[in-house]
């Protein structure tokens, strides 16, 4: 009898302290720490410079802000070029050479552009375009064409490119800065089967570039030479 009461007893006291281990498992909620559980913290990594590149892997502590790093903390290369050129390009109605005022902010663009960059010697490329149908207006039939031409239609590119040069040079470009051609139509953009295709022939293109450039860029291909615009241009 001793003897059953002795094992009643025994599986009881086991059955209590199972019990108890479910209990508290079933009462740990996810993720929480367990009393007593070692926990190492990991240092954060300082990055000086916010560019997202910490400091120990960064190659260029000092990067200024907003520019965009390689994967070592430096600048990413950019084109040169393509931060210091300008282009525009305004277009016209047939036989006008009336500058209509949505270009008026391409114009200060250019503008500011050759007034801030004094530290780069810049020079605007102008030239003066006219479409054929334009220029069949302006010439005839007769022996006299090449006359009719340079009296008439060389005179409507030559217009049009005044009026920029002349607007850039009110707002404070140099003279001595700014390369005026009237190229008549010889340089054809798109084809005049269209009125739109009219209209883009109808123009005045202009860039700035560095002055190096224009004077040796047909040695390098540069289309924006003085060489080619002399090649199909008159300067004036």
């Amino acid at each position: 009898m001793a003897k059953k009461l002795c094992e009643t007893i025994v599986v009881l006291v086991s059955a209590l302290a199972l019990l108890g281990c479910q209990t508290s498992l079933k009462n740990i909620e996810p993720n929480q720490i367990i009393e007593g559980t070692p926990i190492t913290l990991l240092p954060e990594t300082p990055d000086s410079d916010g560019d997202g590149v910490p400091d120990n892997i960064d190659h260029c502590p000092n990067t200024p802000k907003n520019v965009s790093v390689d994967e070592l903390g430096c600048p990413m290369p950019v084109d040169l070029m393509d931060l210091i050129t300008m282009d525009m390009r305004i277009f016209f109605e047939r036989n006008s050479n009336e500058l209509q005022s949505n270009y008026f902010p391409e114009l200060e663009k250019v503008t500011d552009k050759m007034l801030t960059s004094s530290d780069l010697d810049l020079v605007v490329v102008l030239s003066g375009h006219t479409s054929e149908p334009e220029a069949r207006q302006l010439t005839t039939t007769t022996g006299e064409n090449l006359k009719q031409r340079a009296g008439g239609q060389f005179q409507l590119g030559r217009k049009r490119a005044q009026l920029v040069k002349s607007y850039l040079i009110n707002k404070g470009v140099p003279t001595s800065k700014v390369y005026s051609f009237d190229c008549a139509d010889n340089m054809q953009v798109t084809p005049n089967d269209t009125e739109e295709g009219t209209l883009m022939n109808q123009r005045v293109y202009g860039k700035a570039l560095p002055a190096y450039d224009f004077f040796n860029g047909q040695d390098h291909g540069q289309m924006d030479s003085f060489d080619r615009y002399k090649a199909f241009c008159q300067q004036f």
